[in-house]
């Protein structure tokens, strides 16, 4: 299995610039098998993630 344990999103001021739906697109483009995202101080990108990826996660 192949997860990425660190990703940002722009939800994460600084940090990460891509969107959470893109950032679940370039995880399965990849053949992730799922990945975390860490934003600073907010859940809202991991939530948002969620949305775009049932059965991902």
């Amino acid at each position: 299995m192949k997860y990425d344990l660190h990703v940002h999103t722009s939800y994460s001021k600084k940090c990460g610039y891509t969107n959470p739906k893109n950032a679940v697109k370039a995880a399965v483009k990849y053949g992730l098998d799922g990945i975390a995202i860490t934003d600073h101080d907010t859940i809202k990108g991991a939530l948002q993630a969620k949305e775009y990826s049932p059965g991902f996660f």
